[in-house]
């Protein structure tokens, strides 16, 4: 009798036909982003990544520079080669109100768009 790896072996080989086949990379990168709250004062950060989607960082830049001008709430914008990072509070107050949540919301609804790109 064969074992389960035996019969299954042919499905994975990168030679000859299969069902299946074994890939060394994945075609993106996954990272664990999400907002982090902040002290002193309290605020409100993440780190979005775009290895090797310059397309989509600047996408991403674009969209979320245009909602904050239509908001009126402007968040702390740090772009680097594959990351942009984010960072949100209302001074006024030194601390986290709901147009930070709001914004943090569409920050992410444009990132996930940008995937898209």
């Amino acid at each position: 009798m064969r074992s389960v790896s035996g019969l299954m072996s042919g499905y994975f080989s990168n030679s000859g036909p299969g069902l299946l086949v074994e890939r060394s990379g994945l075609p993106i990168e996954i990272t664990k982003n999400e907002w982090v709250v902040l002290k002193d004062p309290e605020r409100m950060h993440r780190i979005y990544g775009f290895k090797g989607r310059p397309d989509s960082l600047r996408f991403f830049v674009e969209e979320l520079l245009d909602y904050q001008e239509r908001l009126g709430h402007h968040s702390e914008i740090t772009i680097t080669v594959n990351e942009v990072r984010v960072e949100v509070y209302t001074h006024g107050v030194q601390r986290i109100t709901n147009l930070d949540k709001e914004l943090a919301r569409e920050a992410d609804s444009i990132y996930q768009d940008s995937k898209e790109i």
